[in-house]
């Protein structure tokens, strides 16, 4: 129905409105006028400087900062924000495999993937990988400790299903 709605079909929107009832036609056709018509900010932020503690610190606040009106995110989802600029894609990739497998699999959500690999890759605690105040150098340690055959085998011992 989004496309025929999007591309203004009579003949289509015409067709499944017969197929569905008027009623759930009508509350469809709302649904996608909201989605069709929702503005996604988009917020830019200007810095005096570029050094560390603008990356780190205050880029993290400020983004959590902004980020409260939306979908929470974790300070584990921030860091691997930070460590997909700091390190290759594959390491990414990876988690995000594991994440859909076990999201599938069990329900598992992504901040405990994440935290299971990144903990077993630089031997950080839990308790460091929660806090923001720890989120630079977390990644420096990663970052510093990063080896992708290490990275494999991680990834392969945390993939036990």
């Amino acid at each position: 129905m989004l496309n025929a709605y999007l591309e203004n079909d009579p003949e289509k929107l015409f067709e499944i409105k017969n197929r569905i009832g008027e009623e759930n036609y009508n509350e469809i056709k709302e649904m996608v006028h909201r989605i069709k018509n929702y503005e996604i900010p988009l917020y830019i932020i200007h810095t005096v400087d570029e050094d560390e503690k603008t990356i780190f610190e205050e880029m993290a606040e400020a983004f959590t900062r902004i980020n409260k009106e939306g979908v929470r995110i974790t300070n584990v989802q921030l860091m691997l924000s930070f460590l997909a600029g700091s390190l290759e894609g594959k390491l990414k990739n990876q988690i995000m495999d594991l994440y859909e497998k076990y999201y599938k699999k069990f329900g598992l959500e992504l901040s405990l993937i994440i935290r299971v690999v990144l903990s077993n890759l630089a031997d950080i605690t839990q308790t460091q990988l929660s806090k923001v105040t720890q989120i630079k150098s977390n990644i420096r340690r990663i970052v510093k400790v990063y080896d992708p055959i290490l990275a494999d085998d991680v990834i392969k011992r945390t993939d036990v299903a």
